[in-house]
């Protein structure tokens, strides 16, 4: 082998291409880090307001909740009464109260009891929202 047919080596261009994609990707790199440590700044940004919003709206729901098993009690006192109350019976026959035991006979049912609470009643299996 003579050495006319090894090329000779060319200068700097093997250190020079190595480096050239050192520089983009350490930027695209440091790039994509931002950005990933501002989306979760403001993911919990996001949480902290959602969780104010869920804060301010807690007590309405349970007056909310208070006031719809005043309503149930209302109702089932007035299903009791019907048969022995014409005027009750009256009320029940024109609100259609029966529908409700129908709807929701977990809120309905007469052997739950009667009268006003301070607090909900906790019955499995209630319905969220009213249909």
């Amino acid at each position: 082998m003579s050495s006319a047919s090894i090329p000779p080596p060319r200068s700097g261009s093997a250190s020079s291409t190595r480096h050239n994609f050192f520089w983009p990707i350490l930027i695209y790199l440091l790039g994509a880090g931002a950005l990933a440590f501002y989306q979760v700044e403001s993911l919990e940004d996001q949480l902290e307001e959602v969780t104010k919003a869920v804060d301010r709206l807690d007590p309405q729901v349970k007056h909310a909740q208070y006031e719809k098993a005043k309503f149930f009690a209302m109702a089932r006192d007035l299903v009791r009464m019907a048969p022995k109350h014409p005027a009750a019976e009256q009320i029940v026959e024109e609100t259609g109260i029966h529908n409700l035991q129908q709807k929701f006979p977990e809120w309905m049912s007469l052997d739950l009891p009667s009268g006003f609470t301070n607090a909900p009643p906790t019955i499995s299996g209630a319905p969220s929202e009213t249909k």
